[in-house]
């Protein structure tokens, strides 16, 4: 037993440190926002090192500890490759808490402050508190839930307001959402639940204005109440002169 224990060792030891296993190819997949550079830095390896002398679990709990990284897959390729299978997370929203922002994802995952060179061009939610955030066994709040089912329908190529024309998403914990949108640039406030039927609603506004009164300028559209329209009209800057 024991020089069969002596053997292994001596085994492991001449193919730890024949050039042969020695990594030649790193190939890493998955990337937008990290870098080659940014991953193997996380993981501790380079061209150079032995396939076999690397802890492949290792590896990837170091990668998971990075806060873009949601899932990944590391394996050898023989005789010297290493294979690299990222997921990053995908950022949908800056969440604005208190003093702090963070990005949130398409799955409703906090998962990091917003910090250089993060992306800044996505909807910002205000109003929520971290008691509203699902945490370990936590369920989110409703709040937090309504928020998730806007950013959602904005997601679809043929949605009524497209996520990269919200601007803000303003919370108010009394009276539900309401979205800044850019383009038509109005606050359109659409309280709780109903999100699919207030767009149709929304949707049979915005074009009446567009046929029968394109001199007018809307400002508000409160949809909160799921039968009740209430318009509110721009006050142009000659008409408040006047």
């Amino acid at each position: 037993m024991a020089l069969m224990s002596v053997l292994l060792i001596f085994v492991h030891d001449l193919f730890t440190q024949i050039n042969y296993f020695n990594i030649k190819h790193i190939d890493i997949k998955g990337l937008y926002y990290l870098s080659e550079e940014d991953i193997m830095k996380q993981a501790g390896i380079a061209k150079g090192n032995n396939i076999l002398g690397i802890n492949l679990n290792l590896v990837r709990k170091k990668l998971l500890v990075h806060p873009w990284i949601e899932k990944v897959q590391v394996s050898r390729k023989f005789p010297d490759g290493i294979m690299i299978d990222i997921t990053e997370y995908q950022p949908e929203a800056i969440a604005k808490i208190r003093d702090k922002q963070y990005l949130l994802s398409r799955k409703g995952v906090i998962f990091k402050s917003l910090a250089d060179p993060d992306p800044t061009n996505l909807p910002i939610v205000t109003g929520l508190s971290y008691s509203d955030i699902p945490v370990a066994n936590l369920s989110a709040s409703a709040q937090f839930e309504a928020v998730r089912k806007v950013l959602k329908m904005g997601r679809s190529s043929m949605a009524l307001i497209p996520a990269n024309k919200i601007q803000e998403i303003q919370m108010d914990s009394e009276l539900g959402l309401t979205l800044k949108v850019i383009e038509p640039s109005l606050l359109i406030q659409i309280g709780y639940e109903y999100y699919p039927e207030k767009y149709q609603n929304l949707r049979r506004v915005l074009e009446y204005f567009k046929k029968e009164n394109e001199q007018i300028q809307v400002s508000e559209i409160d949809l909160s109440d799921l039968n009740q329209i209430v318009v509110t009209p721009a006050i142009s800057k000659k008409s408040h002169q006047s």
